[in-house]
């Protein structure tokens, strides 16, 4: 043995927030379903499959969608802030009270004093903040960032705070969005597939079940 260490493949990672450290991608898919209790069966249907393909977007994005697109109301912006803020207040408590994601504290604990971590959420950028304070998550991060900020935005800036070079930096995600963010930015991407969750990744996407098995998914020691 030489005694060297050899160099981790990887010099930043970057984090969705829900489904990815905190278990919370059900209760928000049973809040929008709430939210439109009492429409056809159809509807509720495509609310379902929009936020799961598109979770990483932001919820006034959705609520817009689904208001002008699925609904054909009105979609104007005191609508969608009455909508987002009436979501905010089903999901934060329980969101905070969640499960995180298994494996999520131990490759938190073992790896994050050495490796940068950044979140980039579609959750407003204050109540993600304030979510990850009650959860004594903070520490573990050296910025979390949420909407209004892009995902390819929120990549660009963590890019530039090492500077990390693009191809030593994974962006670890559970949605499409997440997806086409490291894609467009040209960061590599490990995807979360829940059992039994329904996914849309390309079938040459590198995924886990979860943070049990993202060390050994990007080579770290």
């Amino acid at each position: 043995m030489t005694g060297q260490q050899t160099k981790s493949p990887i010099e930043g990672l970057i984090f969705d927030f829900d489904g990815v450290i905190v278990d919370s991608v059900q209760l928000k898919v049973d809040a929008f379903l709430e939210m439109y209790r009492g429409q056809p069966p159809e509807i509720l249907q495509a609310v379902e499959h929009y936020q799961r393909y598109h979770g990483g977007i932001s919820r006034s994005r959705k609520f817009a969608y689904f208001e002008a697109e699925l609904l054909g109301r009105p979609a104007n912006e005191a609508r969608i802030a009455d909508l987002s803020e009436r979501y905010a207040r089903l999901v934060e408590e329980k969101v905070v009270a969640s499960p995180l994601i298994a494996g999520a504290e131990e490759f938190l604990t073992r790896y994050a004093k050495d490796i940068p971590c950044y979140v980039i959420s579609g959750t407003p950028e204050r109540e993600l903040q304030r979510i990850a304070d009650r959860r004594g998550l903070t520490p573990y991060f050296k910025r979390l960032m949420g909407f209004p900020t892009s995902k390819e935005r929120g990549i660009e800036l963590f890019l530039e705070d090492g500077p990390f070079p693009r191809d030593r930096v994974a962006m670890i995600g559970d949605a499409m969005t997440d997806h086409d963010a490291a894609v467009a930015t040209g960061v590599a991407f490990v995807g979360v597939t829940a059992p039994g969750v329904p996914h849309f990744f390309p079938e040459s996407t590198r995924t886990v079940q979860d943070l049990t098995e993202l060390a050994g998914a990007l080579n770290l020691g």
